[in-house]
């Protein structure tokens, strides 16, 4: 059964988010992507001592479209209300933090991503829907006590947040007959082992350890 969440309509300012319209549609006529495969365009960390690294992918030769500072202005709208549900849920998460991590996703007509758990590293999980006028929300698996999922319904400007919790926050997500564009915007932290302990999940930290100690060990042949 899901524990609480959060949905924000109107979530960022609305110039900021006709901004954020007009760019992906600037991306997706450019002709820069394939609107065939599920693709990440823009990978942003944001850290703790206001440092930034960009990472643009999928349009080497178009990165002059797409718009670094309107992101970072769009984190600093969105991250206030990721930190208050990780204080609300994990608290002492929040001494885990190291990044924020923005990133910019186009999914394909009928695309389908399976239910899964998000990364260990992700403190807090956010995605901004943003076109088409209408698609599929995230679905939120096995939501209550009689194991019926519950889809946050598609509006433009809506953003969804959650903690991730193994084997409790289970979700998934796909697009109808139009692409479609998200805004993937996280709390993170650097590694994987210490929210999961915070979880209480010793048996997943035991077997990332060893995982670890095999790649250390296969480096040093």
């Amino acid at each position: 059964m899901w524990p609480s969440y959060v949905v924000v309509d109107k979530a960022i300012s609305e110039e900021l988010f006709e901004r954020l319209k007009k760019l992906t549609f600037t991306v997706l006529e450019s002709g820069a992507i394939s609107t065939e495969s599920s693709q990440s365009i823009l990978r942003m960390r944001i850290y703790t001592d206001q440092s930034t690294k960009v990472e643009l992918e999928k349009v080497s030769s178009q990165t002059s479209i797409l718009d670094v500072g309107l992101f970072e202005d769009i984190a600093r709208q969105l991250a206030p209300t990721l930190l208050r549900h990780l204080l609300e849920r994990f608290p002492f998460k929040r001494y885990l933090l190291n990044h924020i991590n923005v990133q910019l996703m186009i999914q394909p007509p009928n695309y389908v991503y399976p239910s899964h758990y998000d990364d260990a590293r992700k403190l807090a999980s956010g995605v901004l829907y943003i076109y088409p006028q209408a698609s599929v929300g995230t679905i939120l698996d096995r939501f209550d006590a009689t194991g019926n999922n519950l889809e946050i319904e598609w509006r433009p400007n809506r953003f969804l947040v959650f903690c991730r919790q193994e084997r409790v926050t289970a979700h998934s997500f796909r697009s109808n007959c139009h692409v479609r564009v998200t805004l993937v915007c996280n709390l993170m932290a650097s590694n994987k082992v210490l929210p999961l302990l915070v979880e209480g999940e010793f048996r997943l930290v035991t077997i990332v350890i060893l995982k670890a100690i095999k790649r250390l060990f296969f480096k040093l042949l």
